[in-house]
């Protein structure tokens, strides 16, 4: 038997990268001669590639060819996507970021429809993905005519909520003894770690309300429908499992009290708005034709902009001759004299090493002080811990509750993989631990600073990891064994 499934497995094998490879040569086929191929035909053969892949799939599947068939049904999802977006391009449909954001919306929509028609957990998966690369280019969509002056903050409680819905999901997926009960499950915590990971980062944190609290209209449609999904499909979930008895009080505090602490630390982070950033000196392009003028040391208006003041931007003997004398320009002619006959032929520089002109950054001084920075015309405000000097005491309090906040998202998932018996969530829980020491022992590395430093850091990281990961395994067997399996 165990000779028979090896061949069985290695003979899936086979045949997935073989279908891999015949789609991936049917692509290069088709970019190859596509501009030559017809509109109507273009639309044929991705349709028909498209439903053939899905079909093939299923027969497979059903002709005992499981994994097999699931394979070729993910790769018709991918060709579902792929599909769209070239049609879209036969059409020459919109192409701004909402464009965009609209042609996601499609493929994902199709990608689920197919995952519960074929029932493919893989296609589930892909679509969960692709939904999530849609939340972030519709909201970069409605900022489009704000600049891109945005608060990320926003962003992020949108993903919050989209947590929300999943963890919905999987409690309604719960109530029907569906398949993608577990799917959802595993999803629902992967999603949240990785999410409380991202938010755990020192970088990331003063940069969440960076622009205030302001809201378009778009976004707040946004947040307001996502808002009521959520709501709606989570009390669904919890009114059906409860009256299977399939969820208890604990199961439902624990996932009330991570959402609860997520947003909390999200507004929390508006705390370091004005106090974690660095302040730097403007370019001259960045200046007014009255800041220009007031920076007449170091800029001057040139080809209707303001430019560092240098030789370098006189492009004729004329204008060369006669710039200010602290440059110390001199016109070089390309045939290698000083006074080339022609007022074009050549170009101007300075015989002094100081080009352009050197001047004292003024602005450092109001790192980590955002009003002082901004109402200095020559300043610029940057908000981000990398360019204060150093982090603020809000600051450290903030990254700590972060990683609190993340720790607690850890032990949560490893306590309901335990109880339950899902060894899945036990090894997310583990590896997300370790990735998380793993990161904060690289971010000492990249603090401390000499030789000393960094050989005791290193010194002692080593020992951690030998330790740690000898700690690691063994905690991870324990678990996996109140779960009854190895």
């Amino acid at each position: 038997m165990r000779s028979q499934r090896g061949e069985t497995s290695f003979s899936q094998l086979i045949a997935v990268i073989g279908a891999v490879l015949i789609a991936i040569g049917i692509a290069w086929l088709l970019a190859w001669n596509w501009h030559a191929i017809p509109s109507f035909l273009k639309i044929f053969i991705l349709v028909g590639l498209t439903a053939g892949t899905y079909v093939g799939g299923v027969v497979l599947r059903e002709h005992e060819y499981p994994k097999v068939g699931g394979a070729i049904i993910l790769l018709g999802s991918a060709l579902f996507t792929l599909s769209v977006f070239l049609i879209a391009q036969i059409f020459a449909t919109d192409a701004s970021i909402q464009g965009m954001a609209n042609l996601q919306l499609i493929s994902f929509v199709g990608v689920l429809v197919a995952a519960y028609m074929f029932a493919s957990p893989a296609s589930l998966i892909l679509g969960l993905t692709e939904v999530g690369t849609w939340l972030f280019n519709q909201f970069i969509a409605f900022q489009d005519s704000t600049n891109f002056q945005f608060s990320p903050g926003y962003l992020a409680l949108l993903y919050l909520l989209m947590g929300g819905l999943l963890y919905g999901l999987s409690l309604v997926h719960r109530t029907r003894d569906h398949a993608f009960a577990n799917i959802y499950k595993w999803w629902t915590f992967a999603y949240l770690l990785t999410f409380s990971y991202i938010l755990s980062f020192q970088t990331l944190q003063p940069m969440l309300w960076a622009f205030g609290f302001t809201l378009g209209t778009g976004q707040g449609v946004l947040l307001i429908i996502l808002s009521l999904g959520m709501l709606g499909t989570v009390a669904a979930g919890v009114i059906g499992t409860t009256k299977k008895n399939a969820i208890d009080n604990r199961e439902l505090l624990s996932a009330l009290g991570i959402f609860v602490a997520l947003g909390v630390f999200i507004l929390m982070t508006a705390l370091l708005t004005g106090t974690q950033g660095q302040c730097s000196e403007k370019s001259c392009y960045e200046f007014t034709t009255a800041q220009c003028a007031a920076a007449a040391d170091h800029c001057t208006m040139k080809d209707t902009q303001c430019q560092e003041l240098s030789c370098y931007i006189f492009h004729n003997k004329s204008e060369c001759t006669t710039a200010p004398t602290k440059l110390t320009c001199t016109w070089q002619g390309y045939g290698g004299a000083e006074d080339a006959t022609s007022d074009t032929n050549g170009y101007c520089s300075s015989t002094s090493v100081s080009q352009p002109i050197q001047r004292v950054n003024q602005c450092e001084k109001y790192d980590n002080d955002r009003t002082s920075c901004t109402i200095r015309n020559e300043c610029r405000w940057s908000p981000d811990y990398w360019g204060g000097r150093e982090l603020s005491g809000t600051g450290w309090f903030v990254w700590i509750v972060g990683n609190l906040v993340l720790l607690g998202m850890i032990l949560l998932t490893l306590g309901h993989g335990t109880r339950f018996n899902n060894p899945a969530l036990v090894n997310l829980g583990i590896s997300f631990f370790a990735l998380d020491i793993i990161t904060r022992y690289i971010g000492f590395i990249m603090d401390l600073r000499g030789y000393l430093g960094m050989s005791l850091i290193f010194i002692l990281g080593g020992v951690i990891l030998l330790l740690g990961g000898w700690l690691l395994e063994k905690w991870r067997k324990s678990l996996l064994a109140q779960t009854g399996k190895k």
